[in-house]
């Protein structure tokens, strides 16, 4: 498998870098305990035009280890 790790989220979670960071944490925690560096799947991309986004993310499910959903609570 290409990936230890797939990062689910959603964009407007991420808009002040919040999945970003927490991604760089288990990242740098992952590197000191496991002594490798952690291969995520966390596609930031924007989707362009035609680009098949859904083969791209379902590929990167297909290639992971495990699967981390991130949800963080709604602002009203």
């Amino acid at each position: 498998m290409d990936y230890d790790l797939f990062i689910s989220y959603s964009r407007l979670d991420n808009e002040q870098g919040r999945v970003a960071q927490l991604v760089e944490r288990i990242k740098k925690d992952f590197a000191y305990f496991a002594g490798r560096e952690l291969v995520p799947f966390f596609d930031q991309q924007e989707v362009v035009g035609m680009q098949d986004w859904r083969q791209r993310i379902l590929k990167g499910l297909r290639e992971s280890h495990l699967l981390l959903a991130c949800l963080l609570p709604g602002v009203s």
